[in-house]
């Protein structure tokens, strides 16, 4: 009688290229499904764990090294222990996994743009792992400067108008202050400027002048 045994290998678990997505600032990406792109010969996808990283995972820790009926269990792997969905290092986005496995971003405001490559990593529970990168990219989309509406000015005769800083009224997200053209029109007998530091001076045609301009 001669016994015939096959010793189970674990192997590393299976993953295809994930499509890079680009979209617009203020948009949202696309959820990704990662039982689509991922699959594991040896062990069910609810058992693999997911991680979201900026440079590629080499080694992780097994979940459970746990013990074959007859035999020691197996010394750990070299690496490190992860959790499902955990984010490592300089991902700007918010990464998250529902238990369908199912992987949802969300941008840190809403007008963020920029490139995101991310490292999407499946770790099995004897440790073995596959790496694929993902791309998400979101580019930038001009925005209107906003205004804060600015108080009525008002002065007694002969008195002058002080100058107004346009730089307290107004915020662009996209453009720094001094980067912004100003122009003021609506003057009749009123003469407005607006110098290089963006401040607003407005004179009277003479000292005796009374009246009100809209500009």
């Amino acid at each position: 009688r001669i016994e015939f045994e096959v010793v189970s290998v674990n192997s590393v678990p299976e993953a295809k290229q994930i499509p890079a997505q680009k979209i617009k600032e203020k948009e949202q990406f696309a959820p990704i499904k990662l039982d689509s792109y991922f699959r594991d010969p040896d062990h069910k996808n609810e058992e693999l764990i997911f991680v979201f990283s900026d440079k590629k995972i080499t080694s992780a820790v097994a979940q459970a090294p746990a013990a074959k009926k007859g035999k020691k269990a197996p010394a750990p792997t070299k690496g490190l222990i992860y959790k499902n969905g955990q984010v490592v290092g300089n991902v700007e986005l918010e990464v998250s996994i529902d238990k369908n496995r199912v992987a949802t971003f969300k941008t840190p405001n809403s007008y963020w743009n920029g490139v995101a490559n991310i490292w999407v990593t499946a770790i099995d529970p004897e440790g073995a792992l596959v790496s694929v990168p993902l791309k998400l990219e979101a580019t930038s989309v001009n925005d209107k400067p906003e205004i804060a509406a600015i108080p009525e000015r008002s002065i007694q005769e002969k008195d002058k108008f002080p100058p107004l800083n346009l730089d307290d009224y107004v915020e662009d997200v996209d453009h720094d202050k001094s980067e912004l053209k100003w122009t003021v029109s609506g003057m009749v007998k009123l003469a407005a400027k607006i110098d290089n530091n963006r401040v607003l001076t407005v004179t009277t045609p003479d000292k005796y002048w009374n009246g009100a301009e809209t500009l």
